[in-house]
């Protein structure tokens, strides 16, 4: 695996992997024993309609 590393926090990771042009969503849960969800997201317009939903969430966000 060749990830690369985009973004991490304690609960939340974005990895590339540049050989099988994908992305990695992965979200874990917090406590004793995390439980882990990864999303591969494989295409462009996957990923488009990703940003496009995450920037309509952050309309949702503001004051």
């Amino acid at each position: 695996m060749a990830y690369r590393n985009l973004f991490s926090t304690e609960t939340l990771d974005i990895h590339a992997d540049p050989n099988k042009k994908t992305v990695q969503i992965e979200a874990a849960s917090s406590g004793y024993r995390p439980r882990y969800v990864t999303v591969e997201i494989e295409s462009l317009a996957e990923l488009d309609q990703l940003i496009e939903a995450l920037t309509q969430a952050r309309e949702y966000m503001k004051p």
